[in-house]
């Protein structure tokens, strides 16, 4: 291609032609689909597009909401990321679209001592992201929200998130005996 991202073709003999790209430019990922074109006296044209090869990174972290210093393990969350008709769909764990009926891959926050608490990501594609926390870690309950919304483009590709949840918690009743003592 020239400058502008565009080859020319002429003096192709009529058919049909099967158009491959063999070779991109640094920085971004090889599209390996080839397009079939019909070369006939119209003029054809066949685009080919290439996403960056930047590998982003999200990092979550599930903490108490009373005691923020106190991470938790054991949540769960599914990743989506946002499809070009506005809606979010499930994702692999490097932003990759499952198959449609397939089942959604969870990514659970880390019991090790070094990333307690944590889901760390860092091969994601661009895009706009959102974590559904799918089950709290035992003794929690869910927060008000339970999607994390995102984005990962190439001015953000680190992103953090700190979500937190809150005990769930029991009634007790305290009975006072004469003299003040319970």
């Amino acid at each position: 291609t020239d400058e502008n991202g565009i080859a020319t073709f002429s003096r192709l003999p009529y058919g049909e032609v099967e158009v491959y790209e063999a070779e991109t430019i640094v920085g971004y990922i090889l599209n390996s689909e080839p397009k079939t074109v019909t070369v006939g006296t119209e003029v054809q044209e066949l685009a080919f597009e290439n996403d960056p090869k930047i590998n982003a990174s999200v990092t979550l972290t599930k903490i108490d909401s009373f005691k923020k210093d106190l991470k938790l393990a054991g949540a769960e969350f599914k990743l989506q990321r946002k499809d070009t008709d506005g809606t979010y769909k499930n994702v692999n764990e490097k932003g990759e679209w499952l198959a449609a009926g397939a089942t959604p891959i969870t990514f659970t926050t880390s019991d090790q001592e070094s990333m307690l608490g944590t889901i760390y990501l860092n091969e994601l594609k661009l895009g706009d992201y959102q974590f559904v926390e799918v089950k709290t870690p035992t003794g929690y309950k869910f927060g008000t929200e339970q999607s994390y919304t995102f984005t990962l483009n190439a001015d953000n590709t680190e992103e953090t998130l700190t979500v937190e949840n809150s005990k769930v918690c029991s009634a007790f009743e305290i009975m006072v005996q004469q003299g003040g003592t319970p």
